[in-house]
């Protein structure tokens, strides 16, 4: 018969006990072969026997009944079968034997193309691009010349939204895998924050080349919507190594906030078109690079085409 392995399940890594010596006692007092330190456990709490042929039992010494397999029962008459889930208050167990299969082994897949993710080296890189990027972006968004401290206070919500965004990831996951993994998570949260500034530059040169709107609105509701979350879904699941459904739960958890801005912002650009506006609506953008698809309209062509377009749509004058 293999031997006997008693399970003890914690909220970190578990406990395993090979049990040889029978009987064995299992408590909160010091005296127990096995002690369990939890409050909801008793001094001495039940007993593990072994019979003549083999069989297992256990011998409840508390006056509150257990649970065995989940059924509530205060003195088990019957054997237990293998493998067994035994609960002392808020504690579960596992009678298992020895040749129970255990899970393949997970471990961080930093290779290949996820490397850098777990290289500190690329995350201070990665790091230092992402805060030049923000008081680049903040410098080129200001039209008034402000002083340092002004780039240094609007740089701090982004560097703290950006921590606040690992401690999350590397929580969650501390959760599923029980490791704190920091580094990944800053690597993740810091592309988070750059990838979006990077394509928001790119659509509104792509506006300016094609003379719309709609290049940005388009390229902005992919990334937001689709291409981080699949990113953040993508690190979980090949380089933390949990399963597709964890990981894509926790990345949409952690996306949500930002899925549910961009389903606002749709919402909000889909009510105003489909209300008359006194407001033309044009492309604003401008760019140093003068490359676009539509050629300069001058201003005595657009008046003229205005003239065309206004008679067909005002009264008649009267005589």
């Amino acid at each position: 018969m293999a031997a006997l392995i008693l399970e003890v399940q914690a909220r970190g890594l578990n406990q395993y006990h090979k049990l040889k010596d029978f009987p064995i006692t299992i408590g909160r007092a010091f005296d127990n072969d096995i002690i369990l330190s939890d409050e909801s456990v008793a001094a001495h709490h039940v007993c593990l026997y072994q019979d003549v042929d083999h069989n297992v039992y256990v011998t409840n010494f508390d006056n509150v009944p257990i649970s065995l397999n989940n059924k509530t029962v205060q003195q088990p008459d019957k054997p237990l079968s293998l493998p067994s889930e035994i609960v002392l208050g808020n504690r579960k167990l596992r009678l298992l034997s020895a040749d129970t299969p255990v899970a393949t082994a997970k471990v961080k897949r930093c290779t290949g193309v996820f490397a850098p993710i777990c290289n500190p080296v690329w995350t201070s890189v990665l790091l230092g691009l992402t805060i030049f990027s923000l008081v680049l972006n903040n410098y080129l968004d200001t039209t008034l010349q402000k002083d340092p401290l002004f780039y240094l206070s609007t740089l701090l919500p982004n560097v703290l939204a950006l921590l606040a965004f690992t401690l999350a990831i590397s929580g969650i996951t501390r959760l599923v895998t029980h490791r704190w993994q920091i580094i990944p998570a800053l690597n993740i949260a810091a592309l988070f924050t750059l990838i979006p500034l990077i394509v928001i530059e790119v659509a509104q040169l792509g506006d300016y080349f094609f003379t719309s709107d709609s290049i940005s609105d388009w390229l902005v509701t992919i990334t937001n919507v689709i291409l981080l979350p699949l990113l953040l879904f993508i690190y979980l699941w090949r380089v933390n190594n949990q399963s597709i459904r964890s990981a894509l739960g926790v990345a949409l958890l952690l996306s949500s906030p930002l899925l549910a801005y961009q389903i606002i912002d749709l919402v909000d650009q889909a009510s105003t078109h489909a209300q008359f506006s006194t407001d033309p609506t044009y492309n604003q953008s401008l760019s140093s690079l003068d490359m676009r698809v539509k050629t300069t309209t001058s201003l005595e062509k657009f008046l003229d085409a205005t003239k065309a377009q206004l008679p067909s749509q005002l009264p008649a004058k009267t005589p």
